[in-house]
């Protein structure tokens, strides 16, 4: 078992008694032989990939505040300009479809969707846009 994988499980073995700590302790205490083994690796493996959370901010944009500046993308909303991470989230709700990037960027902004903006810091601190929902 590597590090990371062990360090996981030691996290998920002194989780608070939050929700998720107590669901993952109640399902160990119920699990038995390899069934617990695989519950405490299945958690070990979330909390191994989750490597921080972060309230995001929203805002709401059209297709034509997007623009293209050096190779990078920004968005105009609300008197505030964000570049837009490279590795952006698109999620196409209807259709619940998940888009990565700059070749998502483009499709959603040629297809017309209501957008909503998720950005991380305001654009004076460096903010970019994390994620877009599209309807």
């Amino acid at each position: 078992m590597n590090s990371a994988v062990s360090g996981a499980i030691a996290r998920v073995k002194n989780l608070p008694d939050s929700r998720l700590g107590g669901l993952i302790r109640s399902r160990l205490s119920a699990g038995k032989g390899g069934k617990k083994k695989w519950i405490l690796l299945a958690a070990a493996a979330v909390l191994a990939v989750i490597a921080a959370v972060q309230t995001l901010t929203s805002a709401k944009a059209d297709a034509e505040d997007f623009f293209l500046q050096d190779g990078d993308w920004y968005v105009e909303s609300g008197r505030q300009e964000y570049r837009v991470s490279d590795r952006v989230q698109i999620h196409l709700t209807e259709a619940d479809l998940w888009l990565e990037g700059a070749e998502g960027l483009a499709s959603v902004l040629a297809d017309g969707y209501t957008l909503t903006l998720y950005y991380d810091r305001s654009a004076d601190e460096g903010g970019q846009v994390r994620l877009i929902t599209a309807q």
